[in-house]
């Protein structure tokens, strides 16, 4: 087995009433993955792995570009594991 100590960026945004965390994974050749998770549940979600290099913009600014459609995906991932009963 092999072990290795990632750093991990971590990003909190407030939409609406909820608050939801925005973490970059490094992986190799320079790719990021980005992952959602709302406060307070445990549910992460994959939204996309992108080359940093090829990014033409700071992390903040592009995670601010898809925060609306990364809530959106993550508020559907959450609903279809705890749909609401009437």
């Amino acid at each position: 087995m092999k072990q290795e100590t990632l750093t991990v960026q971590k990003y909190t945004y407030k939409w609406e009433e909820s608050n939801f965390i925005i973490y970059l994974i490094p992986e190799k050749d320079n790719y990021t993955s980005f992952y959602i998770q709302k406060e307070d549940y445990g549910f992460i979600s994959y939204e996309v792995s992108i080359d940093m290099d090829e990014l033409g913009t700071s992390a903040e600014e592009f995670i601010k570009a898809n925060i609306d459609a990364w809530v959106m995906d993550c508020e559907l991932d959450i609903f279809k594991l705890e749909p609401i009963e009437d």
